[in-house]
């Protein structure tokens, strides 16, 4: 037993981001809508976890958020074929919901790295199954925004087929030191039937300066829309803005 102790312990001792091959037990699934990725993760019994890494085939992972957790997300000391990951001082157990936001488009599954303290080492990689998406929602973006000298800022033409709230941000990296200001923001419009919802982008202070340097802003978007009767849907887009 001593011997079986010890040969786990330097297991798990390995340095951060090398893969300890050993199985954390854990079982995920997951939905994804635009640029957006629900995961739901089911830790294994018996085994400390303090958060997750994430990687998504032609995807990057851009934020997480999991719900009634402390954490936060961060892109340092990541196992082999992950982007980001989410990480807590305190164990995970249960049942864990997970939000990704992601840039780029998704060619595979989702697949979930466990972590121990600190991130002191990873357990196995698991592979998410994928789940239905209900109620999905489609709608379309225009592949571009007009700038507009009256309003001050671009106008972005969102169609949606039914009544419902259109909104968007800009979706940003975050960790427990380093929090990125948007360089837009809108407000969010609503329709009272199906057609076209013009949103109004405008640039922050950050974003002002770096208009005025560069003269263009570079930004991605993510759209939101949330139907009347309950449906909710994403998509990001990559916009370049010029007065």
């Amino acid at each position: 037993m001593l011997a079986i102790a010890i040969s786990l312990a330097a297991v798990l001792a390995g340095s951060a981001g090398a893969r300890t091959q050993v199985p954390s037990g854990d079982t995920c699934s997951y939905s994804a809508n635009g640029g957006t990725y629900s995961v739901e993760i089911v830790a294994g019994s018996g085994i400390q976890q303090f958060g997750y890494a994430f990687g998504i085939p032609g995807a990057t992972v851009m934020n997480v958020g999991i719900t009634g957790q402390n954490g936060s997300f961060t892109t340092s000391k990541l196992p082999p074929s992950t982007t980001g990951a989410w990480i807590s001082d305190a164990q995970l157990t249960g049942t864990s919901a997970a939000t990704l936001t992601v840039s780029g488009s998704g060619t595979g599954p989702v697949v979930i790295v466990p972590a121990a303290a600190a991130q002191a080492s990873y357990y196995d990689p698991v592979t998410c199954a994928a789940r239905a998406t209900e109620k999905s929602l489609g709608f379309t973006v225009g592949s571009r925004a007009t700038y507009s000298r009256t309003a001050g800022g671009w106008h972005l033409v969102v169609s949606i087929p039914t009544a419902g709230t259109v909104s968007a941000k800009q979706p940003l990296a975050t960790s427990s030191k380093v929090k990125p200001k948007p360089l837009v923001q809108t407000k969010r419009e609503a329709l009272n039937s199906r057609g076209k919802v013009t949103l109004l982008l405008k640039a922050t202070p950050q974003g002002q300066a770096v208009l005025n340097a560069q003269h263009v802003l570079r930004v991605n978007v993510t759209v939101t829309v949330d139907s009347k009767d309950g449906r909710e849907a994403h998509k990001t887009v990559s916009l370049s803005l010029r007065r």
